[in-house]
């Protein structure tokens, strides 16, 4: 684990997804933009770094992002959950998190900007039509806590 890496993981205290506070044994270092699809070098982007609980980071494995709060109450039998934060469709293979959607968003579209062969996977990474109605959103006070945070730890 990079010194970067170490010093967000000590600085986050909240789950990105459910907001809630992460104890240091469970907690665990989410890429937004999946592992599987980036080089050892742009593994350790701090931008695509954020804390999450590990139970949360397994349940939603490398699922793309995607859905609205509107699809996931119409189909709520064909999404599993947790505390009804955190939701996937395992036959769509989609991620839909309550919180963190537009900092997700703006993850996503950096990534993808910054690293271009992304652009290659962007299926596998978002749904792209949700992931720009989700760039619209407003941050709100605990996102923007949460960034500031982040470029904290970035700058140190």
């Amino acid at each position: 684990m990079s010194k970067q890496t170490r010093l967000l993981k000590s600085i986050l205290q909240y789950d990105l997804y459910t907001r809630k506070s992460v104890g240091q044994h469970r907690k665990w270092i989410e890429h937004i933009v999946p592992n599987r699809l980036l080089t050892k070098h742009e593994k350790k982007d701090v931008m695509n770094l954020f804390v999450v609980d590990m139970g949360i980071n397994m349940f939603r494995s490398d699922y793309r992002f995607g859905g609205s709060i509107d699809e996931v109450l119409e189909t709520v039998d064909q999404w599993e959950h947790v505390n009804y934060q955190v939701f996937r469709h395992r036959k769509r293979r989609v991620f839909f998190p309550v919180f963190g959607r537009p900092i997700i968003a703006q993850t996503c579209m950096a990534m993808t900007q910054k690293y271009e062969h992304l652009q290659d996977y962007q299926n596998h990474i978002m749904i792209h039509e949700d992931i720009q109605k989700w760039a619209r959103e407003e941050l709100d006070g605990f996102d923007k806590d949460l960034l500031r945070l982040k470029n904290y730890s970035n700058t140190r």
